[in-house]
């Protein structure tokens, strides 16, 4: 705020009157608008996940997924670690996904499908926050970045592998 050397008649003259920059206020309106974005996002997030969620139920295990179950199952049981987390699926290495698997599997078993399902709806509704945390750090304007992640959240369940069968 810098000082404009006029006085606020509202106090008698006696208190100099601090008018703010431009470009300070601008920058805090852009905070806002950000602030104010993020939340909205954050809320489809949280839609989004429920409804990912909502639309997995009744879905089992499908196509590769049966992978694990089939082959490093196994793996585990015998305790070949090595093989277990570091066998590529296809040209993947997918060491983390066992890594998260494998306690599941402990837990869970085949009985439910959920507990397996929630981290990639999780990963998916996160990363929409950081697309638009992405944008907004690109100098796009919030409402856009928003529109962009909003797209992106909702748009998976057009996929066929989300689409309840």
């Amino acid at each position: 705020m810098a000082d404009t050397g006029r006085f606020d008649s509202a106090n008698g003259g006696a208190v100099p009157r601090r008018v703010a920059d431009d470009a300070t206020v601008q920058a805090h309106a852009g905070a806002r608008a950000r602030r104010r974005a993020r939340g909205a996002v954050i809320a489809l997030a949280v839609i989004a996940f429920g409804l990912a969620l909502w639309n997995a139920r009744g879905q089992f295990f499908v196509w590769d997924e049966w992978e694990y179950w089939e082959q490093r199952h196994g793996l585990a049981e015998a305790r070949a670690f090595g093989e277990f987390f570091l066998r590529p699926h296809g040209p993947h290495l997918v060491a983390l996904t066992m890594a998260l698997w494998w306690p599941l599997d402990a837990l869970f078993g085949l009985h439910t499908y959920v507990p397996y399902v929630v981290p990639t709806i999780l990963a998916h509704c996160v990363a929409g926050l950081l697309l638009f945390e992405l944008l907004c750090a690109a100098r796009l304007r919030p409402a856009v970045a928003a529109v962009t992640a909003a797209v992106y959240l909702f748009l998976a369940s057009a996929s066929p592998s989300w689409r309840s069968r």
